[in-house]
């Protein structure tokens, strides 16, 4: 019968190791979106949808593929969830406009963020009321 001995990591040292090693490459492989995804997005912002995306996907790997399919514009906001669940309610109702990508998110982040955008679009109801209310106030008189 053979015998092995067991080589614990703290018996050998880094520099033995490594050592006289060559990289031989580094690959980066990003699958490209699904058909229909960009035609989608942009049928979702023509009607006046305005479309989010929350992911637990890597920030660089969102910011890619929100880009690609169109969500991420221009004076919009990609932010971390460990970033956006600190922030306090008027740091969150001051960014939800703005924030279209929410990348590395929990299942906690994604409901939060859907709690302020449903403030916020009762808000916007509200104000609209008023708004409608004052003109045809104006009108009948």
């Amino acid at each position: 019968m053979r015998r092995f001995d067991v080589i614990h990591l703290s018996q050998v040292s880094y520099e033995d190791i490594v050592q006289d090693l060559t990289l031989i490459g580094i690959v980066g492989i990003e699958d490209p979106l699904r058909e229909g995804v960009q035609k989608a997005v942009e049928d979702c912002q023509k009607a006046g949808v305005a479309v989010n995306m929350c992911t637990g996907d890597n920030v660089l790997t969102v910011h890619s593929i929100a880009t690609q399919c169109g969500i991420f514009t221009a004076g919009g906001v990609i932010m971390e969830g460990p970033v956006f669940r600190p922030l306090d309610d008027s740091q969150m109702l001051e960014i939800v406009p703005r924030l279209l990508v929410l990348a590395r998110s929990s299942p906690e982040d994604k409901k939060i963020l859907v709690e302020k955008l449903r403030t916020r679009v009762k808000l916007l109801a509200s104000w609209e009321m008023v708004q409608m209310t004052d003109l045809l106030s104006r009108q009948r008189m």
